[in-house]
């Protein structure tokens, strides 16, 4: 029995971005069935890095938005189980099978640890255009500059700037 997939996508523009919504959203494809490994490699594959939510079995996974050079929109693609008990069933299993999860539970159990024994943690994270960058983990916020400008991303929340999957290294220093 497969596992139903499926996928979306979300355009937004210059002008969607400063109302705070996307230009446009809809379905690539619907209700598709998918094996646990053909559902695995798609997540690997296509890039789904990004879990809905920062603790637990995601809702849904995301791609990081891809620029269009000439319009200047960005486009995600956002990964769906079916609403069937064996669908969610095997949706955790592949989300797991694929790394998602193990990272995100990880770090953030690495950046709490650190936090609990009263040290900050400086954090070495992907950055959106393909550089590293810093940044000090200081309670739940990790503040840092890239090439980018200032990063702003909240631990127990990483929907910002930085996802948990994102992160590259963490270690201890001195307060």
């Amino acid at each position: 029995m497969p596992i139903i997939l499926s996928q979306t996508y979300e355009i937004v523009t210059e002008e969607s971005a400063q109302e705070g919504d996307a230009a446009e959203r809809g379905y690539d494809w619907q209700d598709e069935p998918y094996s646990l490994r053909d559902t695995v490699e798609l997540i690997k594959s296509e890039g789904f890095n990004y879990p809905s939510d920062s603790s637990g079995v995601p809702r849904w996974l995301s791609t990081v938005g891809i620029l269009d050079y000439e319009s200047g929109d960005y486009e995600t693609k956002f990964l769906h189980p079916g609403s069937d008990a064996r669908s969610q069933r095997y949706w955790e299993k592949a989300v797991r099978a694929a790394d998602i999860l193990k990272d995100a539970e990880y770090w953030r159990g690495v950046i709490k640890g650190i936090h609990a024994n009263g040290l900050r943690a400086l954090v070495t994270y992907k950055a959106t255009d393909g550089y590293r960058a810093k940044g000090l983990a200081i309670n739940d916020a990790v503040k840092g500059v890239g090439p980018g400008g200032v990063w702003f991303v909240w631990v127990d929340n990483f929907a910002n700037c930085v996802r948990l999957t994102d992160i590259i290294d963490i270690r201890p220093v001195e307060r």
